[in-house]
C-alpha cells in the first residue's frame, strides 16, 4: 500500500471535516480509499484508479482550506492476483476428475469476486452434474484493518476430452480483473500406450531382501504414475514424485517409493502403472517387479 502520510493536513479541531476532492471540488468517493486519520492521512490501496491532481480539503463551518497533492501510481505495487493450485494435472477420460483451488487475500472492506473460465464452459454436451463451484472466505487478520482470504473451489468429478485445456481463475474488482491459470491434460486410454510402458529401477524381474534391508523402487514414465503393491506394506510406503520438464517424453514423470525394514508379509508384486482404471493388457501401461523378503527365523 502507499498512503498520503507526509502531507497530512494539520488538524487541531476534531470537528473539521476532511475530504479528498478533485479539480472540480467534487468529493472523491472511491473504493480503496480509507477514512481520514489525523496522524496518517488518507490510506489508498494501490489497486485504485486514483491518479493525478487531488486536493485534501478541510472544512469547518464556512471556512475551507485545501492542500494540493499529485498522485502517481506505483507500477511496482503488487496487483490483486489470485493463486491457483490443482490436486493433479493429468486425468483419464471417463474415469478421473480433479479439484482446483483459487484464493486471494484482500482488506476486509475490499470487494472481490472469484470467477472461473474453463474449456467446457459453453460445451452443450457437458454433464452439469459433474461440475461444482463453491466459494467461501476466512478472516486471516482480525485487527481493525483486517484481511480476508477469499476461496473458490472448482471440482470436476469425471473429465471428458473437451475438458482438456487451461482453467483460469479471475479476481474481479471494481477496477478490473486479474487472472491465474493452470493447465489440465485429459488423456484418452489410447494415449497411455503411445509412449510405451513405464521404466522401473532396479531393472530386474525380481529382487530378494534380507533383514535390515530397505526397499527402494524408482519408476519413470511419460504420464502420471501410480503404484500397486501388497496390502501389508500400504501404511509404510513413502512416496516422492516430480515432473522433469527437460527429460524426454518417456521419462517426464518420476516416482520413487521407499519401504524401511520390510517384513516377510510385504513380499509380492510391485507394479508401476499409468492408471489404476485400466486392465494393463500386454504390459503396455505397466511394469512390475517381484519382491521377496526373506528373514531367517532367528532374526524375527
Amino acid at each position: 500500500m502507499f498512503s498520503i502520510v507526509r502531507y497530512t493536513m494539520q488538524v487541531t479541531n476534531p470537528n473539521i471535516e476532511v475530504t479528498l476532492v478533485d479539480s472540480q471540488d467534487r468529493p472523491i468517493r472511491m473504493h480503496g480509499i480509507g477514512n481520514f486519520n489525523p496522524t496518517e492521512g488518507f490510506t489508498v490501496d494501490p489497486y485504485t484508479q486514483l491518479e493525478g491532481p487531488v486536493w485534501c480539503s478541510g472544512s469547518l463551518a464556512t471556512v475551507t482550506r485545501s492542500q494540493f497533492f499529485h498522485i502517481e501510481r506505483d507500477c511496482d505495487q503488487p496487483a490483486l492476483v489470485p493463486e491457483i493450485s490443482s490436486d493433479t494435472f493429468e486425468v483419464l477420460e471417463g474415469y478421473e476428475g480433479f479439484h482446483l483451488h483459487c484464493s486471494v487475500e484482500t482488506q476486509a472492506d475490499q470487494t472481490v469476486t472469484l470467477t472461473w473460465d474453463f474449456p467446457a464452459e459453453t460445451a452443450p454436451e457437458r454433464n452439469l452434474d459433474f461440475y461444482r463451484i463453491n466459494n467461501d472466505q476466512e478472516v486471516v487478520d482480525s485487527s481493525t484493518d483486517g484481511m480476508i482470504r477469499h476461496h473458490s473451489h472448482f471440482v470436476l468429478s469425471t473429465a471428458s476430452l473437451f475438458d482438456n485445456g487451461s482453467y483460469s481463475c479471475g479476481a474481479v474488482t471494481d477496477y478490473g480483473t486479474n487472472w491465474a491459470l493452470v493447465n489440465i491434460t485429459v488423456l484418452g486410454s489410447s494415449e497411455l500406450v503411445s509412449v510405451g510402458p513405464p521404466t522401473l529401477l532396479p531393472a530386474e524381474p525380481s529382487i530378494t531382501l534380507s533383514a535390515n534391508d530397505s526397499l527402494r523402487l524408482e519408476c519413470h514414465g511419460g504420464f502420471a504414475l501410480e503404484w500397486k503393491f501388497p496390502t501389508a506394506v500400504t501404511s509404510r510406503v513413502q512416496e516422492t514424485w516430480h515432473i522433469c520438464g527437460r527429460c524426454n517424453v518417456h521419462e517426464r514423470h518420476q516416482s520413487t517409493i521407499v519401504v524401511e525394514n520390510p517384513q516377510e508379509a510385504d513380499s509380492g508384486l510391485f507394479k508401476c502403472i499409468y492408471s489404476k482404471h485400466l486392465e494393463h493388457q500386454n504390459n503396455a501401461t505397466m511394469t512390475s517387479i517381484s519382491v521377496v523378503v526373506d528373514i531367517p527365523e532367528s532374526v524375527n
